[in-house]
């Protein structure tokens, strides 16, 4: 698996709690600009993304005792045509 790579998780409690309160804060920062970032996530909801900004968005939770934002890591396969 590359960094650039498109992968989908599923997020835990924890993982959808730090992306929503992302998300709202970007909505009220941006709120002008007419874009809308979902800040609805629940524990189970599938996430996808490049792996290097899935990994960036939950950089606290990369210490002892933090709980695990999000499972099942996988990478999307495109097929070619």
């Amino acid at each position: 698996m590359d960094l650039n790579d498109q992968v989908q998780v599923v997020l835990t409690k924890c993982g959808a709690d730090i992306i929503n309160k992302e998300s709202r804060s970007m909505n009220e920062t941006y709120s002008h600009a007419g874009i809308t970032w979902k800040d609805d996530y629940k524990e189970g909801d599938v996430y996808k993304g490049s792996l290097w900004e899935i990994l960036g968005r939950f950089t606290t939770c990369y210490q002892v005792g933090h709980d695990a934002p999000f499972t099942q890591l996988e990478k999307i396969n495109y097929k070619k045509n």
